[in-house]
């Protein structure tokens, strides 16, 4: 049911006229999070349901305003909703597709309302589940791409700035960086101030120097890339 709901949301491409996926979000939202507590935990397919369940979270719960309550008894839906992201974390430590699909969906639902969903995201220590992830797949270039574009949409530039600096001799992280860089570009995501974007360019140039080798090619593209939208940003200013 979860797979046949996110083909349907991705086909309606964010319509909310009645009948669509987005006009029941907040019904959904909550159906979702009981899927992901009480279904999940003990099936038997469990992590293949908890994927398709984030998926479709990850569509519905960008469009629930803060502190929205459906029943009084289950409490706040998208807070509700972001935790049982997290804990399904915990549930599936080892799983780098279900951490590849809580980043992505953190991302989304950032992406779909900021102003009134970051705060709740950071409340509910989001950023620090991030940064758990990218400890654990430190190894895995899908997830830590993944876990840093989630690290940026959360935290910002600055997030990404940290990052950079805490992995400066670890090529998969620095890839991963300039990855979430050139992802934030696109969604249009803004830096707190100039000299932040003029502090993550510097620090791109600074992995460009130190990893000019032929073996890191894949880097140094994806570094010029993140430096070209950049560029763009600050043209826009």
């Amino acid at each position: 049911a979860c797979g046949v709901l996110v083909d349907d949301a991705e086909h309606q491409d964010g319509s909310d006229l009645p009948g669509s996926i987005m006009h029941s979000a907040v019904s959904l939202a909550v159906y979702v999070t009981k899927v992901l507590r009480k279904l999940v935990p003990g099936a038997k397919n469990g992590q293949a349901l908890a994927v398709k369940a984030v998926e479709l979270h990850g569509h519905v719960l960008g469009a629930v305003p803060p502190g929205t309550v459906l029943c009084e008894q289950e409490g706040p839906v998208l807070e509700n909703g972001i935790v049982s992201l997290v804990e399904l974390l915990q549930l599936f430590p080892a799983s780098s597709k279900v951490a590849s699909a809580v980043c992505c969906a953190l991302v989304r639902i950032a992406a779909a309302n900021a102003t009134g969903i970051l705060p709740v995201l950071r409340a509910c220590k989001a950023g620090d589940t991030l940064l758990a992830v990218i400890e654990r797949f430190a190894e895995d270039e899908a997830v830590l791409g993944d876990a840093a574009v989630a690290l940026g949409a959360l935290g910002g530039a600055g997030a990404l700035l940290q990052f950079m600096s805490s992995a400066q001799h670890c090529p998969l992280a620095q890839l991963a960086a300039c990855t979430a860089v050139a992802e934030m570009c696109r969604m249009g995501l803004s830096f707190a101030s100039t000299e932040e974007c003029a502090a993550v360019g510097a620090a791109i140039r600074c992995v460009q120097t130190s990893f000019a080798t032929q073996e890191h090619w894949r880097l140094q593209a994806q570094a010029e890339l993140a430096l070209g939208l950049i560029g763009d940003h600050q043209r826009l200013i």
